[in-house]
């Protein structure tokens, strides 16, 4: 039988992993905002060099990451800037 201060150190340890589930998942969603935005300052190197295949390539690349990030479903200011670099090329 587990006494009770083997049980408040369990209930921390919880605790403490659970705060760092949370960390990691911040670090991996800023991570992938930063990916968004290469991603797209990529494609807008190429489009301006007139390279538009490979600007679309990289812009579909921010738009998967978008969606990735925010959702399928979402309204979000990058996806529209995506859908109109997208459309733009």
């Amino acid at each position: 039988m587990e006494s009770y201060k083997d049980i408040l150190q369990l209930e921390e340890l919880t605790t403490k992993y659970q705060k760092n589930a949370e960390s990691s998942r911040n670090w991996v969603h800023h991570l992938q905002e930063m990916s968004r935005g290469c991603y797209n300052n990529i494609g807008n190197v190429y489009s301006d060099m007139g390279e538009y295949s490979k600007a679309l390539e990289y812009y579909r690349k921010c738009l998967k990451m978008q969606l990735t990030v925010y959702g399928s479903d979402a309204v979000h200011e990058h996806i529209a800037s995506s859908y109109n670099n997208i459309g733009n090329v």
